[in-house]
Formats: structure tokens, sequence, C-alpha cells
């Protein structure tokens, strides 16, 4: 979990209960942390990586088995709203930030590989992103009421590159530096035409964008989860059209930066379902199978949480 300047990790105990393993707290009481994200050192022991990151904008990548910092990535001109590893090569990091770019970082090599803004990139904070399973895409959702997907293989030759590059040392523990710094010597790629984009489907913040399979899930502050996916451009006037498949709603959600969850395994099914709360405490779930078809949700409730649930 992140909260005010620190990073918690919890482990689920046998029984139900939940107890704190590691606390992060960073060095700089000002930061408030958004945004964490989960990989591994595949180049160093497989150690666990936690990706931190918030108002400051600056990436920690912390060492799980070392119980320090190993990487901190400075790049980015205004806070980070959401961290993304890639699905298969977990030395790749994707974050989104209030200066309206992603980066895409290599954290072996320590090094930013691409940037995805510019002229058709997001004009207004970029709020957050998840990347396909594939790894070969990425969306995006912003306060310019825009959903981005993204080709990495635009970038694949700077990937290759510092693919290439040697590994920087992890440290042994904690250092005062905060672990290895991100080089400047290597180059980033600048990607400014996403592969598709529309506004078509909210008129508002896109606060929460997701995959599922090839569909998108995203919303903004209209009560609802738009499920949807891109129409081929044939022609120049239908671009950026998009096929709605579901209108996931509930209520009391009019203020944004609330986030949903995909996943699996509720109870002993494995059914994919999809969870989000509202600003009153209250928590909806839906059964993914079931919401093409207009599947209502289940409400959770408790007389003692009565405040926002992002």
């Amino acid at each position: 979990t992140a909260g005010s300047n620190r990073a918690t990790i919890y482990e689920l105990m046998p029984g139900g209960d939940v107890e704190a393993r590691h606390v992060y707290v960073d060095q700089d009481e000002v930061e408030s942390y958004f945004t964490v994200a989960w990989s591994f050192a595949a180049w160093a022991d497989d150690a666990p990586l936690l990706a931190v990151a918030g108002q400051l904008g600056i990436v920690r990548v912390l060492d799980c088995s070392r119980q320090c910092v190993a990487r901190t990535l400075m790049g980015h001109g205004n806070s980070i709203n959401e961290l993304r590893f890639h699905p298969y090569k977990p030395q790749l990091l994707l974050s989104a930030s209030k200066d309206q770019s992603i980066r895409l970082w290599d954290v072996r090599c320590v090094v930013c590989v691409a940037i995805f803004s510019g002229d058709q990139g997001h004009s207004e904070e970029v709020l957050s992103l998840d990347m396909h399973l594939d790894g070969e895409q990425f969306v995006s959702g912003g306060m310019d009421n825009a959903v981005k997907v993204w080709s990495l293989e635009a970038c694949a030759s700077a990937i290759e590159e510092a693919s290439k590059l040697p590994s920087r040392s992890m440290p042994d523990g904690p250092t005062p530096t905060g672990g290895e710094q991100a080089s400047g010597s290597f180059r980033p790629m600048i990607i400014q035409k996403p592969q598709f984009s529309t506004t078509k489907v909210h008129g508002n913040y896109v606060d929460c964008v997701r995959w599922h399979g090839d569909y998108i899930f995203s919303k903004s502050t209209h009560h609802k989860v738009v499920v949807w996916k891109p129409m081929p451009i044939s022609d120049a006037s239908k671009e950026g059209a998009v096929k709605v498949l579901a209108d996931c709603k509930y209520t009391n959600s009019e203020i944004w930066f609330l986030r949903f969850s995909l996943g699996n395994n509720i109870s002993t099914s494995e059914r994919p379902f999809m969870a989000v709360g509202n600003k009153v405490g209250h928590i909806f779930i839906w059964d993914l199978a079931n919401i093409v078809d207009g599947g209502a949700p289940v409400k959770l409730a408790h007389s003692k949480c009565k405040t926002t649930v992002r």
C-alpha cells in the first residue's frame, strides 16, 4: 500500500490475519506516494522489487529482499500517478505523469528508454495506464478526456539498445544515495503518435484504464465503468470510433481518482471480476462473465465505512 511518504508491504496470514512485514519511509517528508507496482530482478537472484512514486515525480525501486532502495529514477517534471511493469520483461517499467508524458524505464541498466509525449500525445495530466498482456502495447487515460493506445514496437530499437547495456549493481543494503541513479548518457526515443486515440468514450477526466484481453475498461466521473474496444479505421471520419460492449453503472462516484480493479479467484471461483469503490464507502463487484448481458453488481457496505474507497 502507498500513503503519505511511506509504502507498506503486508502478508496475508492463514486464518485471515494481516501482518505488516516491511515499511519504507521516504527521506523527504513532503513526498506523498500515489502508486506502487511489483516486479522482480531477473538479473539479480530474482529479488522481489517494489516500485513506488508520487508527488515528487521520483520513482524509487525497492529491493524487498535486501530491504533497501535499489534504483532512483528521475526525469519527470511533475508528480507520477501510476506505475506498471511489463508482463514478461520485468526490467521494463512505465510511469504516467502530471507532466503530460509517459516514460519507459529499464530498471536493470537504469535508463529512460522512451518518452511518449508530444503533438499527438496527452494534452493534460496522464492519470492512468495499463500494459496489455501481449507486452506489445499499453493504454493510457488523462485529464484531456482521452484514452490512447500506444505500441512498444515504435521504440523496439531503443529497448533493444538498452538491453545491451551492462546491468547496474544492486546494493547489499541501505545506502544514503538511494541506490543507482538513472543515467543521462542514454538518449530516450520520443514517441509522439499513439496507434489509437479517442475522446468519444468519456466527457471528463479518465482516471482509470485497464486491459481485459483485447477489451478496454475505463472510467471517468459519470457513475460507470465502460467496457469497449477500438474500431478499425476505415476512413478519416471514423477515426477514434469505438464499440461499447457494456456500461457498468453504480452510484456516488462523481469525484475523480476512484480506481477500479480487475482480478480472479474471488472465493473458490476462477471467474474474473471487477471491483470499484465510491465516495460513501461502498464497494461494487461485477462478474465479468455477465456484464455484457447487463448483470448487476453485488454491493458491499459496512456501517463503519462511510468515506471514499479509492
